[in-house]
């Protein structure tokens, strides 16, 4: 097994932080897809399978605040790549 398990699906990402994941690292890959590492774990392993099968049970409001937070930090990142002003 990997130490380390990374993705940029941000579906999978707000899921994750959403069940309790809390990431290890974020880089943002083509000024454009962030990518979080998560440690490693049958857990985690467990979960990522059971989201990809659709057989997941989260808070539904937990979740979609968790995708905007995602998809703010990826906007922020990458105009901060840009050397823009932040505004999100």
């Amino acid at each position: 097994m990997k130490d380390y398990f990374t993705t940029a699906d941000v579906g999978l990402i707000a899921y994750l932080l959403t069940a309790g994941y809390v990431p290890t690292e974020r880089t943002l890959i083509k000024n454009r897809l962030l990518a979080l590492r998560f440690k490693q774990t049958p857990e985690l392993e467990q979960d990522c399978s059971r989201y990809f099968d659709g057989k997941t049970s989260v808070d539904a409001q937990t979740y979609f605040s968790n995708l905007e937070n995602v998809k703010a930090q990826i906007r922020s990142m990458s105009t901060m790549m840009k050397g823009g002003v932040d505004n999100a």
